[in-house]
């Protein structure tokens, strides 16, 4: 197998590229287009065309071309004063302009022969269809944001209004994560972007962090037909911008409390059980305003939660005869007391007691799962220099969940005695450096890091008598006996994943032509384990080696094992990945009605590496496992250096701006290993043993 790059000659090639081709990641920001004509349809060159932010009173300056084309890129999210000016002709202004996430706002101006002190104010018409780009898609705006009922207040439950987004199906892996589908491909294929910083869980291929629905300006959603500025993942692209500050102080402040009063009875819950809670209290304030005028502006949005479900599990426990040895109720013998092996004693101690008559299904379990986080984002935004601006995030989310059955993650149990805690510590950080070079080219340079934790821990560590019996996890080891529930704790399982995100982009207009060119620097640090207790099967199968009663439960009673697993070694492991990726993009104004989207895009994905080696693969060639920076390369597998992935598309308005037509065409990669934790959990670091 070939070596992979060396590092020197990658971080060298990373280095030219970021400050020789000047970069273009994921955009927050919009575009401003049009045509101007004179009253008679001639197209009219050298009008000044100047963009006025209304909430920060940012500027914004371009000229038309010799065709009467104008173009104002990477303009900030919001509304917009818009005036035109041209010698010997009136001046016309738009008092409000639109302006939305990666979206091209067009306005075609017919100026008229006057006095330039004279001035013609037009009013905006309201967004219609995107006419200058071949995406599928839509915006959420603020308003459309405060407005819509969201049961929890899930910002991606709006993604699912636009055509093609259905939710995941049942039982699929994202299914109670909030995952969705769009337009047929798979739940794990989207992107997710906060103000242009990279918010994908790299593991479960998912949203890191969600943002408070009040902190957010705007939400676009690209579900095919996307320009060449985005990758890696072959669905849908969402993009959420979040709120900045503004020369006028506003404030807010919520609650929305929800309980059990009015709610009907579970059907399955006996009368004699009391009726399972149900509070939530989602409550927060968000304050965003000036620090200095024109020039310095802040955001801060805290959200919090405490909410307690109430959960009902209808289980089987072994019968009171059961406990003390008697199994005549499912054509047992009858085994004394004093030959039931002490774990086995411990175990059917911690058996909660029938509730119910029989010998399935006669326990119901009442227990409830405690949710309770809060949120905090703080943003600022900065003037630095005439043309200059800077642009900082952070957001953190803290959860603490108690989970008693084990609904967070797979392994649930009814049996509320062995649940588990499984809380959620999420940051996105975010920096953005805006530089407007001239009239025609912008500047962005970009940092983003994103960090997901999630340990999940057992709650139950187990009895005295299991100490002996436990391996490398210290709870309670893991029982079945197939006559009542399988008994014990889930595995323990902690996950820390940090993505570094460098970007650095230069956008510009030559002509009909407005180009991007750009490249995407991530790094993936992955740091986990995943671990169960030993485990104990009783099937009642005669094996040379262990003589049984035929009753899984006699031996079970008896301490006479079919089969133990048992878990030896480092589970730990630390999986390293760099990721790259440049493009070229051109939306060519070829009249004013109509616009080609061409692009090209190459994907680099490094091969996964441990952090001192810990991975392994078995091979047929020798029948033996080798060994990551012995007799393979670092990455175990060689580098694919041939991701290219061409677009092309057209938006073509042939009658007016109420028809759009529009088609694209592209290839799109997919990577769906980031982690790669399976490799370093192999032989010889970690065995597991029967």
């Amino acid at each position: 197998m070939t070596a992979l790059v060396p590092r020197t000659i990658k971080l060298t090639f990373i280095f030219l590229l970021l400050h020789l081709a000047a970069a273009y990641a994921q955009t927050t920001t919009g575009t401003l287009v049009g045509f101007v004509t004179d009253q008679s349809g001639a197209s009219l060159p050298g009008v000044s065309v100047v963009a006025i932010e209304q909430d920060t009173n940012r500027r914004r300056a371009a000229l038309t071309d010799e065709s009467g084309n104008y173009a104002i890129t990477n303009l900030s999210v919001g509304i917009y004063r818009v005036h035109f000016q041209l010698a010997g002709f009136r001046g016309v202004e738009i008092p409000q302009l639109e302006v939305r996430v990666n979206e091209s706002a067009r306005r075609d101006i017919s100026m008229q022969i006057g006095p330039l002190e004279q001035k013609l104010v037009i009013e905006a018409d309201a967004i219609g269809l995107q006419t200058d780009n071949s995406s599928i898609g839509g915006t959420i705006r603020q308003d459309q944001l405060q407005q819509q009922l969201l049961n929890g207040r899930q910002l991606e439950r709006l993604a699912q209004l636009f055509p093609g987004m259905v939710t995941a199906a049942p039982n699929s892996h994202l299914s109670n994560r909030g995952g969705f589908n769009s337009v047929g491909l798979d739940e794990h294929y989207f992107s997710f972007f906060v103000d242009g910083i990279d918010n994908n869980d790299p593991v479960i291929r998912n949203f890191s962090y969600r943002p408070v629905i009040d902190g957010v300006r705007e939400v676009k959603v690209e579900e095919s037909g996307y320009n060449a500025e985005f990758g890696r993942n072959g669905g849908a692209v969402i993009s959420v911008n979040t709120r900045s500050g503004s020369n006028v102080l506003h404030g807010s402040f919520w609650e929305f409390w929800r309980n059990d009063n009015l709610d009907a009875r579970n059907f399955f819950v006996p009368s004699y059980v009391d009726k399972p809670a149900t509070l939530r209290n989602q409550f927060g304030m968000a304050l965003n305003g000036p620090l200095k005028q024109d020039r310095t502006f802040f955001s801060i949005v805290v959200e919090g939660l405490l909410q307690k479900t109430g959960q009902a599990r209808r289980a089987t426990v072994p019968t009171d005869r059961m406990r003390l040895g008697d199994l005549s109720e499912i054509g047992g013998p009858v085994i004394p007391e004093s030959q039931i092996h002490p774990v086995s004693r411990e175990v059917l101690d911690a058996y909660p007691r029938a509730d119910r008559p029989g010998i399935t299904g006669n326990r119901t379990e009442i227990a409830n799962k405690i949710e309770n986080g809060y949120d905090i984002s703080i943003r600022l935004d900065h003037q630095l220099f005439e043309r200059t601006y800077l642009m900082g995030r952070y957001s953190t989310n803290t959860t603490r969940v108690i989970d008693p059955f084990r609904t967070e993650t797979s392994g649930a149990s009814n049996l509320s005695g062995f649940g588990q805690t499984a809380d959620r510590f999420r940051t996105n950080l975010g920096l953005t450096l805006t530089t407007v070079i001239g009239d025609n080219m912008v500047n962005e340079l970009r940092v983003g890091y994103n960090r997901f934790r999630q340990p999940q821990i057992p709650m139950n560590r187990g009895t005295p008598a299991q100490v002996p019996l436990m391996g490398y996890l210290k709870s309670f080891l893991f029982y079945n006996f197939f006559t009542a529930e399988p008994i014990g704790s889930n595995a323990e399982f902690e996950r820390t994943v940090n993505v570094y995100n460098y970007m650095d982009s230069l956008a510009f207009t030559r002509g009909k032509h407005q180009l991007k060119v750009g490249v995407d620097a991530r790094r993936y640090l992955v740091n986990a384990y995943n671990v169960g207790p030993n485990a104990f099967i009783f099937t009642g199968a005669r094996t040379a080696s262990s003589p049984t009663t035929q009753i899984p439960m006699a031996d079970f009673l008896l301490g006479l094992p079919t089969q133990s697993v048992y878990f030896d070694g480092e589970p730990t492991g630390n999986t390293r990945k760099f990721e790259f990726a440049g493009y070229f993009q051109d939306d060519w104004k070829v009249t004013p009605r109509l616009t080609i989207n061409a692009g090209l895009r190459w994907e680099y994905y490094g091969r996964i590496t441990e952090r001192v080696n810990k991975q392994s693969f078995w091979t047929p060639d020798c029948n033996c496992m080798r060994l990551a920076g012995v007799d393979a390369s670092e990455g175990l597998v060689d580098n694919d250096l041939n991701n290219f992935a061409p677009r092309l598309g057209f938006a073509w308005r042939p009658l007016d701006d109420d028809t759009v037509i529009r088609a694209s065409a592209g290839i799109f990669y997919d990577n769906d290993m980031r982690h790669n934790l399976e490799f370093a959990t192999n032989p010889p670091f970690f065995f597991t043993r029967e």
